[in-house]
């Protein structure tokens, strides 16, 4: 029986000292160009020794661990199914080490047949748009920045917005006079001016509306929402005869991956949390779209999940944004969770010397603090509601929460 493939590996960017990059085309993939890859050998391997074998393996490159650089950063991400089967039962993602290493200008490898078809020198914005991989072009952006080909940008603000948005209908005041509120609800957050907006609630399909009501729009509501200013993701969270409703997320900055998991507790309450990854500058800034269950056992375990897949799925150094509907009206889940990895609340201004989650639900008289926002590798600049009044009220049962954050420098 063979041996299962460990899920660590190294990658490795081969450059000169003139901006430019050794691609290889894969053997199993023609078109698929890349950097030195590949998986340690055992678990003992450390991935220095890994990153240089791998080197000397693909290319014929024979160099000493003095002249591999190790960034000291990992990247994580979830293994395609189709290669799935190279690993132990139940692995789902792989951690990656990065390292680079400098060679003469035009060296010129050689190449396992099995492993490559062709190698190519190219300029590093080339070869970074080349790269199937998009670990493999954020390194190589990194790398620029690294060795002065490139200045990273300044980092700037980020606003970042959790919405609940009761399926784009408005419940009115106590739930009464119940009418479709999608259109007014596309320009209220447009103006929130968010780069992310991180939405739950959200009617991805509705035969039965679209029968009865006649101005049913035809797009689904996250497509309605993105104004075409936003790349949108939807995944549902329940499934019925007639329709889906999930979670969704409006990015400004380009989706990487998505991924969803069922985390409901019990048939009559189906919940799931969105995962997606965005490009955010050189850097993946990992998302989590959550919507916990209304009993309180049921956040316990739908907390401990997602506990669970952030340290499975995200690098400890990654940044990274929880956000949504936690539905614990009570504060009883046990948040500790979230600072063993990293992750503050984002809270509003101090109140007898205690910062406070801001309220935001009923939206017609704020009193619960149902929506919440965490944060790892950031700076808080400000946290406030999205709106208030009768406008906003009229939209949806929650107000959306909306954080201006920064990033921290490394």
């Amino acid at each position: 029986m063979p041996q299962s493939k460990i899920p660590i590996s190294v990658l490795v960017v081969m450059h000169d000292d003139r901006g430019q990059v050794l691609l290889l085309e894969r053997a199993d993939q023609r078109g698929f160009w890349q950097s030195v890859t590949g998986s340690l050998d055992s678990l003992e391997e450390l991935p220095a020794a890994a990153a240089q074998r791998e080197l000397q393996e693909e290319t014929g490159f024979d160099q000493s661990l003095e002249t591999i650089e190790d960034w000291q950063q990992t990247q994580r991400y979830e293994i395609f199914p189709h290669w799935r089967h190279r690993y132990a039962k139940g692995v789902t993602h792989n951690t990656e080490h990065v390292f680079s290493v400098c060679l003469p200008a035009g060296a010129s490898p050689r190449l396992a047949p099995r492993e490559h078809l062709q190698s190519e020198w190219l300029p590093w914005q080339q070869a970074a748009e080349r790269c199937f991989s998009w670990t493999n072009v954020l390194a190589i952006e990194q790398l620029a920045a690294r060795r002065g080909w490139s200045r990273l940008p300044v980092s700037p603000t980020l606003m970042v917005a959790s919405y609940n948005i009761h399926k784009g209908h408005s419940a009115g005041f106590f739930g009464l006079r119940r009418r479709l509120v999608i259109h007014e609800m596309q320009h209220a957050l447009k103006a929130l001016g968010a780069d992310l907006v991180l939405l739950q609630e959200v009617q991805g399909r509705n035969d039965r509306a679209a029968l009865r009501q006649a101005h049913w729009p035809s797009a689904p509501q996250h497509e309605i929402l993105s104004s075409g200013d936003y790349q949108a993701v939807y995944r549902p969270a329940a499934h019925y005869l007639h329709g889906h409703h999930g979670n969704a997320l409006l990015s400004k900055f380009p989706v990487l991956t998505v991924q969803t998991q069922d985390v409901s507790d019990h048939a009559l309450e189906k919940r799931a949390v969105l995962q997606v990854v965005v490009r955010m500058g050189t850097e993946a800034l990992y998302l989590f779209v959550v919507h916990f269950g209304l009993l309180h056992r049921s956040r316990l375990r739908q907390l401990d999940h997602l506990a669970h897949w952030i340290e499975q799925a995200v690098p400890p150094q990654a940044p990274l944004i929880v956000a949504g509907d936690f539905n614990d009206w009570h504060r009883g889940l046990p948040m500790h969770r979230f600072s063993r990895l990293g992750l503050r609340e984002v809270t509003g201004r101090s109140v007898l010397g205690r910062r406070q989650s801001l309220r935001t639900f009923p939206s017609f008289l704020p009193m619960l603090p149902m929506d919440r926002i965490f944060e790892r590798g950031f700076e808080v600049v400000s946290l406030r509601p999205g709106g208030a009044g009768s406008r906003w009220a009229s939209l949806s049962d929650h107000l959306p929460l909306v954080a201006q954050l920064r990033r921290r420098p490394a």
